[in-house]
């Protein structure tokens, strides 16, 4: 397989990916799943007594909520 075969494949995967998150996404209980996801993470408040590790765990979940918003937003794109 060429490597220009195997991009365009990686790419139509790709786009396969984010059509099928923005199905599973959409409509009330879409928007019901992303609304408990961002609470648990980005409406999350720690005091000053928090350690370094429980900071990077929450960092990292804050990531992965935005990384699945922006394959949704991607798979909503009608050029894609």
């Amino acid at each position: 397989m060429t490597k220009g075969k195997r991009q365009m494949e990686n790419k139509q995967s790709k786009t396969d990916v984010a059509k099928a998150f923005a199905r599973a996404f959409k409509g009330q209980d879409g928007e019901k799943m992303m609304k408990y996801l961002y609470s648990i993470t980005f409406e999350r408040f720690f005091g000053p007594e928090v350690n370094e590790a429980t900071l990077r765990f929450f960092e990292g979940q804050k990531a992965l909520v935005m990384h699945i918003e922006a394959i949704i937003k991607a798979g909503c794109n009608p050029e894609i």
